[in-house]
């Protein structure tokens, strides 16, 4: 297979056959649900024990958004989730460029 890497560290479907565009794509697709479980993690980890002030129905639900919004905008959060992001976002572009080069490849048949 090859595995001629662009600028972006992206792979290049350019000069693969249809059977390694397959693979590809359930590898990109495997990669981006790891990150993405990795994304709900952070959150998860950054909502901490929050849920506990729902047991007071109004004034609960303030505090709890009140945190969690601080929460977010603290630098180690964001550090965290800019990257994990930035790694879906990635493997989604990834899977646009082989979906369309398996669509150049079925046009040329």
């Amino acid at each position: 297979m090859s595995t001629k890497q662009s600028k972006y560290n992206l792979i290049d479907p350019s000069q693969m056959n249809e059977s390694e565009l397959e693979q590809l794509i359930t590898t990109t697709t495997l990669t981006k649900q790891s990150y993405q479980e990795q994304e709900k993690a952070v959150y998860k980890r950054i909502r901490g024990k929050l849920w506990l002030w729902w047991f007071l129905p109004i004034f609960g639900w303030v505090i709890y958004t009140m945190v969690y919004s601080r929460r977010l905008e603290q630098e180690t959060a964001q550090v965290q989730l800019v990257g994990v992001k930035t790694k879906i976002a990635e493997c989604e572009l990834q899977e646009v460029f082989i979906q369309r080069r398996q669509k150049t490849l079925s046009e040329e048949k």
